[in-house]
């Protein structure tokens, strides 16, 4: 084997061993950093499936209320009085678990997006 084949061999194998050396002590420095990371990125997804299961919730519930205030416009509009208040309580039921749903899901966001700005700022 030639001489420069040996040298540029060596070569190649020194800086391997440097960055090798040079990597292991960054991720030995960043450990805790990268240890925070992954637990924000653990916290981060559990919120953004409760986030996504809750907006299929909040989209049901819109289309339940559309049906039950379209029932009751149309119970008015026929003067149906026993029907139309039958299906009052239901209604309001319905709306008022919506928008708990919908006051859950914006405190959900807004944890969620300042999750998110800590973990950009701290590291």
């Amino acid at each position: 084997m030639p001489k420069i084949v040996k040298q540029i061999i060596g070569v190649v194998v020194i800086f391997g061993a440097i960055n090798l050396v040079l990597w292991g002590a960054q991720e030995f420095y960043y450990r805790e950093e990268s240890a925070k990371i992954k637990e924000a990125e653990k916290f981060l997804q559990s919120e953004e499936r409760f986030i996504n299961a809750l907006t299929l919730k909040i989209e049901e519930q819109e289309r339940e209320l559309e049906q039950k205030e379209s029932d009751l416009g149309r119970y008015e509009s026929l003067g149906y009085v026993n029907q139309y208040n039958s299906l009052v309580d239901g209604y309001n039921l319905t709306l008022a678990l919506y928008k708990s749903n919908v006051d859950t899901y914006n405190s959900k966001i807004e944890t969620y997006n300042i999750k998110v700005d800590e973990t950009n700022c701290a590291y």
